[in-house]
């Protein structure tokens, strides 16, 4: 492999390289800043001279040590001006500053995240940093972009004690202070100008939802919401139970095959208009820019947007596509903007998933359908390939961060993804028909009513009580590494008989290792009383420590009960 012929693995693997050793290190920025322009020197000395290895070298580790000093300079390295350091609880402060994000709205309180421009008691000084601002009233009507002024105490972000580091998480998005205000009385709001690109994207996002409700059931809209761009905050805390209990969580996360639907669905419109194919680029490139902005950024939607972008460049240029390329750039883009989305959940699983696919599929399918081409049951082997090798190249991290993996989720996937894809394009002839006809767009919303009913259906069947779940609290990072070390082999043993066996006793002793591994940290300790009662399907047993009060564990089906 060389950096010209796959630039984008080349770029990642420093990139990704660069943030993980200024997590480890924790350099100032400055001096990771000194030694990626001194290594930029480097490569344009070593091009000078005709020493194109060292000068491609030279070049990777610019981009990692750029990386590694704009993610000190976001995560730890604070600045003497950042906001951080006046976050001391006692000092009630005049705040000003300006909302950076989209308000997220929760049951009980609006949380809004400022980058703040200055502050001070009697006399404003400069500051940089961002907020989370938390406002126990929901009526508060902010919107991003609006200029905050307001009084308020800061205090330092905290981990609260539980198993979820929350310090980190705010962090990891340059959030190193918090503040609280009781009622939307308590802000002076300058709101922004009502023209401007946000501006534009929040009218279109409550032209969608209102014509959705125009045209649908409640339910009914608040799903098709959630499926076409990610507005998940009217849909029911039951209904959003249910998708994560049936593995189907990251259908209410723009993804892909959403991108896909709506690019497809534009140029379907622009067939009748004879475009050439620069315009026609253009266009689909502007509908992608638009589409991210309309679901806020998220990581799973950005990533398929560059990737489509970089897709559609790359067709226009005339250069073949290569889909790994693709991925590695698009990942390695988005780390070198933001660093710290490398330690996102929502950016792994993402990213995990579709390179699993373009990985792990085309194997698969040319292994289990070699004789069935143009036929129907080729295609219903690549749908049910594609969702397997989902499933599988995503529970690693999902057990990981969620400690949970439901049985039936590729079942769930097979039987719900397809209905969901009806459902985006469904809703998109339904805006489509609400600016031609609006009496055509409430037919087929009832329609589209009917079809979100079965979706609903669909998840009752795969979740609840009676949903089969592997609790996966043991698992740890180095067990993921070695998943998807095993996983990849795997892929490549597909195509060589060598490497067949190696694959097979390769994951034969991972899974051997991590039993022994289980086997030696959970020894039954003297004086423990464990009883063991079988439920259908049971296959495996437990082993829990003395305790004082009563502890129930369920592993596969088997219930084990300590005294």
């Amino acid at each position: 492999m060389t950096a010209r012929t796959y630039p984008g693995v080349f770029s990642l693997i420093f990139i990704a390289g660069g943030i993980i050793a200024a997590e480890l290190v924790r350099f100032p920025s400055w001096t990771l800043l000194v030694a990626a322009m001194t290594a930029l020197l480097a490569s344009g000395i070593f091009l000078l001279v005709r020493c194109p290895s060292a000068a491609t070298l030279s070049l990777g580790l610019a981009l990692a040590g750029l990386a590694a000093s704009t993610y000190a300079r976001n995560v730890y390295d604070l600045a003497h001006r950042d906001l951080g350091r006046f976050a001391d609880t006692e000092t009630r402060y005049r705040i000003i500053g300006q909302v950076d994000d989209w308000p997220e709205a929760r049951t009980d309180r609006l949380d809004i995240i400022l980058r703040v421009d200055s502050l001070g008691v009697g006399t404003l000084v400069p500051v940089t940093g961002r907020l989370l601002l938390k406002i126990a009233d929901t009526a508060a009507s902010v919107q991003f972009g609006d200029r905050l002024e307001f009084y308020a105490r800061l205090y330092p972000v905290s981990d609260g004690g539980g198993s979820f580091d929350y310090a980190r998480h705010l962090q990891l998005q340059g959030i190193h202070a918090l503040a609280y205000a009781p009622t939307r009385h308590d802000i002076r709001r300058c709101a922004r100008p009502p023209i401007g690109l946000v501006a534009i994207v929040d009218t279109i996002r409550t032209e969608i939802t209102g014509a959705l409700n125009r045209n649908l059931p409640p339910d009914a809209a608040a799903l098709a919401g959630g499926f076409l761009i990610g507005e998940t905050r009217t849909i029911p805390r039951s209904v959003y139970r249910n998708f994560r209990d049936s593995g189907t969580l990251h259908l209410l996360a723009v993804s892909g095959s959403n991108v896909a639907l709506v690019i497809g669905f534009v140029m379907v419109l622009l067939r009748p208009f004879r475009t050439r194919r620069l315009w026609r680029t253009i266009l689909l490139l502007g509908a992608l820019i638009l589409f991210a902005l309309l679901c806020r950024g998220e990581p799973s939607v950005v990533r398929a947007s560059v990737m489509a972008a970089l897709v559609l460049v790359a067709r226009l240029a005339g250069r073949r596509i290569n889909l790994n390329n693709i991925i590695a750039l698009t990942a390695a883009v988005i780390l070198f903007v933001d660093p710290t989305q490398l330690f996102s959940v929502g950016f792994q699983l993402s990213f995990a998933t579709a390179w699993g696919l373009v990985f792990m599929t085309p194997a698969v399918f040319h292994v289990l359908d070699r004789k069935h081409h143009g036929s129907i049951r080729r295609w219903c082997t690549l749908a049910i390939t594609a969702s397997l090798t989902a499933q599988i190249f995503s529970a690693p991290l999902i057990a990981l961060y969620f400690q949970r993996l439901p049985l039936l989720s590729t079942l769930a996937n097979l039987a719900i993804v397809p209905l969901v894809s009806v459902a985006v394009l469904s809703a998109l002839v339904v805006l489509v028909l609400e600016f031609i006809w609006p009496p055509l767009a409430l037919v087929a919303g009832t329609l589209l009513g009917y079809l979100m009913d079965l979706v609903l259906y669909c998840l009752d069947s795969f979740s609840g009580s009676h949903a089969p779940m592997i609790e996966t609290a043991g698992v740890s990072l180095p067990a993921v590494i070695v998943a998807y070390a095993c996983l990849i082999l795997c892929g490549w043993a597909l195509t060589s008989i060598r490497l067949r066996r190696v694959a097979v006793i390769a994951c034969l002793l991972a899974v051997n290792l991590g039993l022994a591994r289980s086997l030696a940290t959970s020894q039954q300790p003297t004086g423990m009383t464990v009883h063991l009662s079988r439920v259908p399907g049971g296959i495996a047993a437990a082993i829990l420590p003395d305790r004082s009060d009563q502890a129930d564990l369920v592993v596969t089906g088997l219930t084990a009960r300590a005294y």
